[in-house]
């Protein structure tokens, strides 16, 4: 209330300018010298951290108010998940922890779970003790919004559509709420700022939101809006892929993950079969790159069989198909794309068409019917070409992706010829990232084929280009892998170790995995090489236990 806050400012200015107050309120007192403590929720274990569930203060809490009713309680493994998850379903909410555990007495932490994800606001304690408002969830919600004016209440039921957080743009388009209203919220602890530029609701406050939309009528309205918002930002976030900011795009899709798995939940409530096939389409990169295979499938499934044939229907299936091939589940992988393959057919989608061809030409390669890959990538190409000038990236692509199988295949002068005409039309162009792709594939097939210094100078040229310098820090480490990789292949194995080992170091500090993984295997045929077999087997070794540990290792050798 203002009146606390002038009584504290006259205390403080009678006290003298030494004094010091210390204040617990749920508000901000709005004073020149105040130092505002935030006093965050409880943190709460990740769903499958339970092996370090008791570091968290959440679930020891739970234990401790626990054995309060139940003196011997004493969670194990898998005990432990489940607080976990009770503290998650309270937002790690002190009094709602302690309430949740006094049920231990009489319920299982499963029915436990069950009743908190369900109503969190009805649970209460019988405890004489404690004060009326701390008797309930309710009562201290109500509490809150009994002091709130009706339009302060009104932006707090429309904020409480979204999940998982939202920014200012997001509630001014969706929630109709400003900026001051969220500052203000912000400084009276009813929304947490999760960084500079995202907020989020207490699940308790989500929950008492919903409750009341629904029962003023306003939740179908609200909802709707939220819908078309995030269908809107999906397009939009989608853009980046095609414009190479894929990293950009993956930090914003994780953000609003929740406020997107809401969206695809209205719109399968809805039947709004084509508008779920366009949202999943645009999401198939986030899963792929995550590697949420599972939630992918699930998603999708629920709007395919009833979806009308679109361009975009025939995207998400090749985006799936996609996802399972590099997950290596080839079947599932193969009867996407062949589904895609047909709809992009009718649709005469030519270059769609022709790209799933190659992407089954992909897999046929990877179960090893390399004669069959072939067939695929002369189909492919055929299709390409046939589709004239305009088209000159599709056929890049291609190429490239043929000239690698021809390479794998051995047939390393058709690999060499398929890769230069790749090159022209990249240079011709003006892709960068492309001419350095090309430069890479060209050098690492004259070293197959017993050139390897001829391979070594084009590396060196390819480090020496400007361009290089201004790509990403992963493409200028397989560069100087590749430079690596010519080294040992001209036995020149005491070169290769230090470049090596500089680029171990710089893989581990750019958290680069999949490098780092190779690297580490090239250390151990070095070492092995010039005879030092102890750090051979441990470098193979540090290999083998990186390579296992990455989400895709079926793909890498």
């Amino acid at each position: 209330k203002p009146e606390t806050g002038a009584v504290i400012s006259k205390l403080a200015e009678i006290s003298g300018a030494s004094s010091r107050v210390l204040v617990t309120s749920r508000d901000s007192l709005n004073l020149y010298n105040e130092i505002a403590w935030a006093l965050p929720p409880m943190d709460w274990p990740a769903a499958d951290d339970t092996a370090r569930a008791l570091e968290f203060d959440s679930v020891r809490l739970f234990c401790h108010a626990a054995r309060r009713s139940l003196p011997g309680f004493d969670p194990g493994t898998r005990s432990l998940g489940l607080i976990g998850r009770i503290c998650a379903a309270v937002g790690g909410l002190p009094l709602a922890i302690v309430l949740a555990a006094s049920l231990a007495r009489i319920m299982s932490l499963e029915a436990i779970l069950r009743n908190v994800e369900a109503d969190p606001l009805a649970l209460q304690s019988q405890e004489l003790e404690v004060e009326q408002r701390h008797r309930r969830l309710h009562n201290v919600v109500v509490t809150t919004w009994v002091n709130m004016d009706p339009s302060e209440q009104n932006s707090l039921r429309q904020l409480s559509v979204f999940q998982g957080g939202f920014d200012a743009e997001a509630a001014r388009d969706v929630a109709r709420t400003g900026l001051h209203n969220i500052l203000s919220f912000v400084n009276r602890s009813l929304i947490s700022s999760r960084s500079r530029d995202r907020f989020d609701l207490h699940p308790l406050l989500r929950s008492w939101g919903v409750e009341s939309l629904n029962s003023t009528g306003q939740l179908p309205e609200a909802l709707r809006r939220h819908s078309r918002y995030y269908l809107d930002y999906a397009n939009e976030l989608y853009r980046l892929v095609g414009d190479a900011r894929l990293a950009d795009y993956l930090e914003a899709a994780a953000a609003d993950a929740g406020n997107f798995r809401a969206t695809l939940d209205l719109l399968a409530r809805e039947e709004r079969w084509d508008e779920g096939v366009q949202l999943c389409m645009h999401l198939v990169p986030y899963w792929d790159v995550r590697g949420k295979r599972s939630e992918a499938v699930q998603t999708a499934e629920r709007f395919l069989p009833h979806a009308g044939r679109s361009i975009a229907k025939g995207r998400l299936l090749s985006g799936l198909c996609s996802i399972n091939r590099r997950l290596g589940y080839l079947d599932e992988a193969l009867a996407y794309s062949r589904q895609a393959e047909q709809l992009f057919a009718a649709e005469g989608a030519t270059v769609a068409h022709a790209m799933e061809l190659a992407s089954q030409a992909m897999i046929a390669r990877m179960i090893s019917d390399l004669t069959r890959a072939g067939e695929l990538y002369d189909k492919a190409l055929a299709v390409v070409r046939a589709a004239g000038e305009q088209d000159q990236y599709a056929l890049s692509v291609l190429l490239n992706n043929y000239g690698v199988f021809l390479q794998t295949a051995g047939r390393l002068d058709e690999a060499l010829e398929i890769h230069r005409e790749c090159l022209a039309i990249r240079e011709k162009r003006g892709d960068v990232r492309g001419m350095i792709d090309s430069f890479g594939n060209l050098a690492d097939i004259l070293g197959d084929s017993g050139r390897a210094e001829e391979g070594l100078q084009l590396r060196e040229q390819l480090l020496a280009m400007p361009e290089l310098q201004e790509a990403d820090d992963v493409t200028a480490r397989l560069v100087r892998l590749g430079r690596t990789r010519d080294l040992t292949l001209l036995n020149r194995h005491s070169e290769a170790v230090p470049l090596l080992q500089e680029l171990l170091a710089d893989a581990r500090a750019g958290n680069d995995r999949v490098v780092e993984c190779y690297v580490l295997a090239h250390l151990g045929t070095c070492s092995l090489q010039l005879g030092h077999l102890d750090a051979a087997v441990d470098w193979y070794r540090q290999a083998a236990e990186k390579f296992t540990a990455q989400r895709n290792h079926k793909e890498l050798p």
